[in-house]
């Protein structure tokens, strides 16, 4: 789970109140904290990290280099299938509870039916990033109030295109390392990226791992503008390899 500390705005820029903290689910542990006056929190089957400073990073995603398309004939980079730690065999599930009602099946079969509850025809249909090389390619995207965001993995990391609500690129595709990464662990990603819209801070998030060491590279955006507004660099050292993280807003 990822908290972003609320921002204040003075002289016309924002300002990071306080520090992002995660919380990672990767062995079972059990710690405790005390805030004065209460009693102790206790987080089981978590790892508490302490929380990371970020780096401002002022930029116009329009402005920066574009990724190279990649064409037929370009290398192609099978990514291998990672164990990080045993699978369970044994997924059958718990029994029923004898007498009990499903009651989401009840207001499932409970629901109106008619033409006003059917799909109806997309707003907008467009194409989204095309294949940059490696196998898995993890497209992945999110919509947000203004802005859609697609990331796909590339053999040199994470490629990032920002459309607006009309289908145009307003910015990318760029690699997402070398635009936002800036020096140390985030300048060389490996990819597994995540979009991430946050609809009640009206912020975005992106993310992937860095190609050395246990690390995630997290990019929170200053404002709600993803081109022109700036963002938030992250590094948060895991204990082990960080495959795939989901974040929860």
């Amino acid at each position: 789970m990822l908290w972003e500390a609320a921002g204040s705005v003075r002289q016309g820029r924002l300002l990071l109140a306080a520090t992002v903290a995660v919380v990672l689910a990767v062995v079972p542990a059990v710690s405790a904290d005390r805030d004065a006056g209460s009693k102790p929190r206790v987080y089981r089957g978590a790892t508490v990290f302490p929380a990371v400073t970020p780096e401002v990073i002022d930029i116009d995603l329009s402005t920066v280099p574009l990724t190279p398309e990649w064409q037929p004939g370009d290398p192609i980079k099978e990514i291998p299938r990672r164990h990080t730690r045993p699978i369970p065999q044994d997924f059958r599930p718990a029994p029923p509870i004898p007498g009990a009602e499903d009651a989401l099946l009840a207001a499932q079969e409970n629901a109106p039916r008619g033409d006003d509850r059917a799909f109806t025809l997309p707003i907008l249909n467009m194409d989204g990033q095309n294949f940059t090389g490696p196998n898995p390619a993890d497209p992945s995207a999110d919509v947000g109030a203004n802005h859609f965001i697609t990331a796909i993995n590339t053999i040199g990391g994470t490629s990032v295109t920002i459309y607006n609500k009309a289908g145009a690129i307003v910015a990318g595709p760029f690699t997402l390392d070398s635009t936002l990464g800036g020096i140390g662990n985030c300048a060389s990603g490996s990819g597994d990226p995540v979009p991430l819209y946050d609809h009640l801070a009206d912020r975005w998030l992106l993310s992937e791992f860095a190609d050395t060491g246990n690390h995630l590279c997290i990019y929170v955006s200053q404002t709600a503008d993803p081109v022109a507004g700036g963002w938030f660099r992250y590094d948060f050292a895991t204990p082990s390899f960080p495959d795939y993280p989901k974040y929860g807003l």
